[in-house]
């Protein structure tokens, strides 16, 4: 009985102290959607960026600061704030369309080169599933899994256990391609980045420092995947393929950020 009303005093305590911090954070964002609905933009935008400086994670809210950028003519951070808004939630009809209209407002255009069924595949799901969905997926069908594989154990010989026997198999295959999904997405994500140009333009290098030459130059909004930093330089590569088209971007100071 202790135990009980300890954890229940727990659970309240925490209820306590979650909840207003939700409603605080929920409020400072109806306050902002207020400041962008009146035209106070920049305002707009230090309110949101301030939501998420405190570690506010939320679809609705990258959505939000994406199109006060947009308004005050910042592509690139508004192409950045719906990729970060359509990575927690990849159906939004909204977040695809204001994405699609800004992308296709950026200079650079790049067509990604044919890929492996393997990275089209990832590409597809992870277009429609959350990395937490595909997560709780996996989960779930592993634990119905275990559960069949329990039931079939505990039945005797007869029909229905060699039915049951039988739906294992494309049970464990369908678990075994989520986990794969989730492992290689998991994978791509630590070990390939992805980043938006937010600067008007950015001189691209054969390598990291001046002295390398090249003439190649991104503007604000192009899309890039990143691949490792060097002090104040990065090394980059088209979208989604593997291909390098400048090993560093920048000079002096970074002019992207990280999705």
């Amino acid at each position: 009985m202790k135990r009980i009303t300890f954890i229940l005093i727990t659970l309240l305590l925490g209820v306590l102290i979650f909840v207003p911090g939700v409603w605080a954070d929920r409020g400072e964002m109806a306050a902002a959607n207020v400041l962008a609905a009146n035209g106070r933009t920049a305002e707009a935008i230090r309110a949101y960026e301030n939501l998420v400086s405190q570690g506010m994670d939320d679809a609705n809210l990258y959505f939000n600061l994406g199109n006060a950028y947009y308004q005050n003519g910042e592509l690139g951070r508004a192409i950045l704030n719906y990729r970060r808004a359509e990575q927690l939630s990849p159906r939004d009809p909204d977040i695809q369309h204001n994405l699609a209209r800004a992308r296709g407002q950026a200079p650079d255009q790049f067509t990604p080169a044919p890929d492996t069924i393997v990275a089209i595949f990832l590409a597809d799901t992870a277009d429609w599933l959350t990395m937490n969905e595909t997560a709780v997926l996996t989960l779930l069908l592993w634990t119905v899994l275990c559960v069949a594989i329990f039931v079939v154990r505990q039945l005797g010989h007869g029909r229905r256990r060699t039915l049951l026997k039988y739906s294992l198999l494309p049970l464990a295959l369908l678990f075994l391609l989520s986990a794969f999904t989730l492992g290689s997405r998991l994978h791509t994500a630590n070990t390939l980045k992805q980043a938006v140009v937010v600067a008007q333009v950015a001189d691209v290098y054969a390598g990291p420092g001046t002295q390398y030459g090249g003439d190649f130059q991104l503007h604000d909004g192009a899309e890039v995947a990143l691949y490792q930093t060097r002090g104040d330089w990065a090394q980059i590569g088209a979208p989604r393929i593997g291909h390098h088209f400048g090993a560093g971007i920048g000079g002096g100071r970074l002019h992207y950020q990280a999705v």
